[in-house]
């Protein structure tokens, strides 16, 4: 998953290599989703069957989804 993580990061530019500086709501929110995942310390505790790995994907989508708005389609294209 940061695969993808980095190529949104990246994305968020407007060209490659970066000649002005990215968004940065796009690196807050991306920096903080990768701290999120790899803290142990989560919503709900993933021991719990189902709904423990089910907080981590939901905010994931969620995250991914608004850095992807807010990155826009077009750099989203040109990178991925």
């Amino acid at each position: 998953m940061p695969c993808g993580c980095c190529h949104i990061y990246c994305a968020c530019c407007n060209d490659w290599p970066p000649t002005k500086p990215c968004r940065g709501g796009v690196r807050v929110k991306l920096a903080l989703l990768l701290l999120y995942l790899l803290s142990p310390v989560d919503l709900v505790p993933d021991f719990l069957p189902v709904i423990g790995c089910a907080d981590d994907v939901t905010i994931l989508a969620v995250i991914l989804r608004s850095a992807v708005r807010l990155a826009g389609s077009g750099p989203l294209r040109r990178h991925w």
